[in-house]
């Protein structure tokens, strides 16, 4: 897949209503947003709850299914689907197309189902410090360490956009240590991570650029 050298937003705007495993799901609503993301950067996204922060992540990872503006990658048009090769809903995993429904994978089986070359299941495992008693489980039944185990799933499937969902400050401040090891991580990988907040407390270290959108 191509390297991604630059993404920018030209006059977008979304609603839509963000689903992740054990998130409450809201509406929430960007409106006439532009901006340029570049790769190795991690981006706190800062908004008042429904008014954006939420919408942009899940639009950069692809989720949205209709949104009002333009997006381009490298100054070429994007589509949706076309977002979605390239982002990563982190929290999110893979499932298996191998029946009529939705079957859910271990982690392990997530990983070795990724194309990239360049990141082996085993060091994807040491680099986020995966449990091993944890890799035979879904992702639904390792706690907390399934942001490390997605985002170690999305590098595995050469994804380069990594957009966590809404963390109010509860979610936030419980996932600290991850949230900086994941952040350092993708920067090492020229990857674009963001992270949709109410205020930067707690992640002011390890952020690179903050985007505050309009109440």
């Amino acid at each position: 897949m191509k390297i991604i050298s630059a993404i920018d937003l030209e006059d977008v705007s979304v609603t839509c209503k963000p689903l992740m495993f054990n998130f409450e799901s809201r509406k929430d609503k960007l409106e006439h947003f532009s901006y340029q993301f570049m790769p190795g950067k991690t981006y706190a996204i800062v908004s008042d709850p429904g008014k954006g922060g939420s919408a942009l992540s899940y639009l950069m990872s692809g989720r949205a299914n209709r949104y009002y503006g333009k997006i381009s990658i490298d100054g070429n048009k994007i589509d949706n689907i076309q977002m979605g090769s390239y982002g990563w809903y982190i929290g999110d995993e893979v499932h298996s197309n191998a029946s009529l429904f939705k079957k859910s994978m271990t982690v392990r089986e997530q990983l070795e189902m990724g194309t990239s070359e360049l990141h082996t299941v085993d060091k994807l495992i040491e680099t986020f410090e995966l449990a091993p008693s944890r890799l035979d489980r879904s992702m639904k039944h390792i706690s907390n360490e399934r942001w490390n185990a997605s985002v170690a799933i999305g590098l595995a499937h050469e994804k380069q956009v990594f957009c966590f969902p809404w963390l109010d400050d509860m979610w936030k401040n419980a996932i600290i240590a991850r949230l900086t090891l994941c952040s350092t991580i993708l920067k090492q990988n020229d990857c674009i991570l963001l992270i949709p907040v109410h205020n930067i407390c707690n992640i002011e270290n390890f952020i690179d650029d903050i985007v505050y959108l309009k109440g």
